[in-house]
């Protein structure tokens, strides 16, 4: 065992006296040696003993000072209550004494955390204890059934850390530099049982003081969610019909149909069906619209999702993959027509901005003789961010859930968090479609990234760029 440097140890010369009492003095005197200083508390050499039993011998009285000597330095060094050992900053579990404080403290270990450096990650095993000392930490969002938490000095942060094979529920990220104590369940195990139960404690509280706040945000959010819902169906009802508008008419009816009939878009092969596509809408509106940089942004987004929704399909009705992967291709044929009607009238713009292009797409696709499935699902494919699966027509909710799944992982792979406040009634359309026990970061790597790699060489550039 390694001396600890602070405890002095006995000298040549005490070891010498020691040798010498032991030749010296008789075994039968043994007993006075321990009346002498019983456990080294260091009472007078002779102190305590009848005068007929006291020892006069002088090597034995400089030995027993010397060693009284000795384990006063001995007990100073191993004490825990010195100011110079409590290392513990300020408020570190207060309920407990000095001595455990102390011993818990010299038990873990320090991180210190950057600014958005995570502290775990959601899924990962972890079998440690933190505590907070400074700075703040935060659940991040872009998790389903995250929320904004946030864990601030003295807060404990376990995450299934006691629970055997359980990997951590969500991520923990500092949302400012931070410093966090860390305790494994090696050194849990090792501290006393008083210690053990404060953390404990401290633990319930933690989760206690977790679900109070998380409940006042999810009735929070509630209420807002009754409010929004009102606002909506306010709105719908007041919403002008577009088919009455003779300039939306007009345009519409200035648009020419493609030769090429979408049910026989749908029928070609998914990399064919873009070319096509492409090539149909030159015609249509003319190279100028085609080759500008909106108009490009707006069908590289159509196309990329085009391959996730069909790729999505695979792992929930493969029939439907053809019928989804054309719906991604047109589902954004009304921002074309507003496109189209901005560089007509640029004068215009700002009114044109407030015409739901959804509504435009589907009227012009019911123009081209589209199926209804298509149309249909154009229409609403806005719905489910502001409405549960049962304000959906019955007989597209299928379509219309599986391409709002499909259009948040797109977002979710081009860095837009599919976070709670954006998508309100997102567990509900996974469970629709018994997605039960994934979020969107699962069914993007697992289903959609797994899929489309597995195939990469056939995909466009840009495509396989976002992989």
């Amino acid at each position: 065992m390694v001396a600890n440097p602070q405890i002095p140890e006995m000298t040549d010369g005490d070891d010498v006296l020691a040798r010498g009492l032991s030749c010296r003095a008789p075994r039968k005197r043994a007993d006075d040696l321990n009346a002498i200083d019983p456990g080294g508390s260091g009472s007078p050499a002779d102190g305590g003993l009848p005068e007929d039993r006291r020892i006069h011998c002088p090597i034995l009285r400089i030995w027993n000072i010397r060693r009284q000597d000795y384990l006063r330095k001995r007990n100073k060094a191993m004490s825990p209550k010195g100011p110079a050992t409590d290392r513990t900053p300020p408020g570190f579990f207060s309920n407990l004494d000095d001595r455990e404080r102390i011993i818990l403290f010299n038990s873990g270990t320090i991180r210190i955390l950057p600014e958005n450096e995570p502290l775990f990650m959601k899924g990962m095993p972890g079998a440690t204890i933190f505590c907070v000392m400074s700075g703040t930490l935060k659940v991040a969002f872009g998790e389903s059934g995250g929320a904004a938490f946030r864990f601030k000095t003295g807060d404990l942060i376990s995450e299934t850390a006691l629970s055997e094979g359980k990997g951590r529920i969500s991520s923990v990220v500092a949302e400012e530099a931070s410093t966090v104590f860390s305790l494994d369940l090696a050194a849990f195990d090792t501290l006393g049982v008083e210690t053990r139960a404060a953390i404990l404690k401290k633990l319930h509280d933690s989760v206690l003081s977790r679900i109070e706040i998380l409940g006042g945000q999810n009735e929070s959010i509630r209420i807002r969610q009754a409010a929004l819902e009102r606002y909506i169906g306010k709105f719908r009802k007041q919403q002008p019909d577009y088919g009455n508008s003779e300039i939306i008419v007009e345009v519409l009816k200035s648009i020419p149909e493609p030769t090429l009939h979408v049910a026989q878009l749908m029928e070609l092969p998914a990399g064919k069906r873009t070319e096509v596509y492409r090539s149909a809408l030159s015609r249509v509106l003319g190279e100028p619209i085609v080759d500008s940089d909106e108009f490009r942004e707006i069908h590289h987004h159509s196309v990329f999702l085009s391959y996730i929704a069909s790729e999505l399909c695979r792992s929930y009705d493969g029939n439907k993959a053809a019928l989804l992967g054309t719906i991604g291709l047109l589902h954004d044929i009304g921002e074309i027509v507003l496109l189209l009607l901005r560089n007509q009238d640029p004068k215009w713009s700002f009114l044109i901005g407030m015409l739901d292009p959804s509504k435009l797409g589907a009227m012009l696709l019911e123009k081209w003789n589209t199926p209804k499935p298509i149309c249909r699902t154009v229409e609403y494919q806005a719905w489910p961010v502001f409405s549960p699966p049962g304000d959906l027509p019955a007989d597209q909710k299928a379509n219309i859930a599986l391409f709002y799944i499909a259009h948040t992982v797109c977002d979710y792979l081009d860095n837009k968090r599919a976070g709670l406040p954006d998508h309100v009634f997102l567990d509900d359309y996974l469970r629709l479609l018994g997605f039960v026990s994934f979020g969107i970061d699962e069914i993007s790597r697992d289903f959609i990234l797994h899929g489309l790699r597995t195939k990469s060489e056939s995909l466009p550039d840009f495509v396989r760029s976002r992989l």
